[in-house]
């Protein structure tokens, strides 16, 4: 069976600047990252570990890439407008030809101006 080597790095420069400088380096990583705590039971953390030996990747790797990907598909969602092929028509009716200004129109637009302008 083959030994296995242990290696240790040397630093070559031991001075205080450097010192501090690595340490700062260390709070300034440790400052952009936010602990993530989740509670699962056995068998789905089983599940994790094992798509995660499987991938190659670690388990927190594997646990973020999921949660953003679904994240980023709720957000997408949010911000899209489905409409059938009717209300669609309508729509893009409505835009090419604006409706005329009537008595209610006038009204809806003076109460909009007045709700931007106040503090609320």
């Amino acid at each position: 069976m083959p030994a296995l080597l242990k290696t240790s790095a040397t630093r070559t420069s031991s001075s205080p600047v450097s010192k501090k400088k690595r340490e700062g380096s260390k709070q300034l990583r440790a400052a952009e990252q936010k602990r993530l705590d989740v509670r699962t039971t056995a068998e789905v953390r089983e599940l994790i570990e094992q798509a995660a030996a499987v991938s190659g990747r670690s388990m927190t790797d594997l646990i973020l890439a999921g949660a953003m990907k679904e994240a980023q598909a709720v957000i997408d969602s949010a911000n899209v407008i489905r409409l059938s092929r009717e209300a669609q028509a309508c729509f893009a009716e409505a835009l090419l030809v604006p409706p005329r200004r009537n008595a209610a129109l006038a009204r809806a637009y003076k109460h909009e101006k007045r709700l931007l302008r106040s503090d609320l």
